[in-house]
């Protein structure tokens, strides 16, 4: 989850994003904390260059809406012809290979064209490097997806994995179902994922 973009920073809280354990040893010139900035060794340093940091991967989604009878789609497919909703950045670096953003949406189950907010799941689809390089199942940790009000954690090891087909256009999908949300972060997830506006994704490694 990326640091603060304003207010008050702790060198604890910048440790923690680079992956230390709080209120453990650290300094500000510790490599993996530099390294969420891109800072060298031993250069001069302020704490307010860690604002936003983050050591993941974040991606903005601009929303659209595939709807079906029996289940509904909101966010980025880029599986639709043409491509319902887009994604910025397009692509995700894995093991230093490029890897295209293929779905990141709310999938939810409908009856007589009303979606059952409490079957909400997040399905996030990348695809291979263009060598056809399959991404690890855990090359991230987790996901923080937007919800109205913050965010919702979903780590790698509750997620339902799917690799399917060869090549570059070959993919690998994580899937999380209702049960990895809380019950009050299902009904904010609902309204943040409506199909419009903008809504942001952190991969954290």
């Amino acid at each position: 989850m990326a640091l603060p973009a304003s207010g008050t920073i702790s060198l604890n809280e910048i440790h923690i994003e680079a992956g230390g354990t709080t209120a453990t040893l650290a300094s500000i010139n510790d490599a993996d904390i530099r390294a969420l900035i891109g800072k060298a060794d031993g250069v001069e340093m302020s704490f307010n260059e860690w604002y936003g940091a983050s050591a993941g991967q974040s991606f903005t989604v601009t929303e659209g809406s595939d709807l079906f009878t029996s289940a509904a789609y909101y966010g980025f497919r880029e599986e639709r012809n043409p491509d319902v909703g887009s994604v910025s950045p397009t692509s995700l670096t894995v093991a230093s290979k490029s890897h295209p953003i293929r779905d990141a949406y709310r999938r939810v189950s409908r009856s007589g064209g009303v979606d059952d907010d409490s079957t909400s799941a997040f399905w996030f689809i990348i695809y291979n490097a263009s060598d056809g390089t399959v991404p690890a199942d855990d090359w991230f940790t987790s996901v923080d997806v937007e919800i109205t009000g913050g965010t919702a954690n979903l780590t790698q090891s509750s997620a339902t994995i799917f690799s399917t087909g060869t090549g570059s256009t070959g993919r690998k999908e994580w899937r999380w179902f209702s049960n990895d949300f809380s019950s009050g972060d299902l009904t904010n997830f609902a309204s943040q994922w409506d199909g419009s506006g903008t809504s942001d994704v952190t991969i954290n490694e």
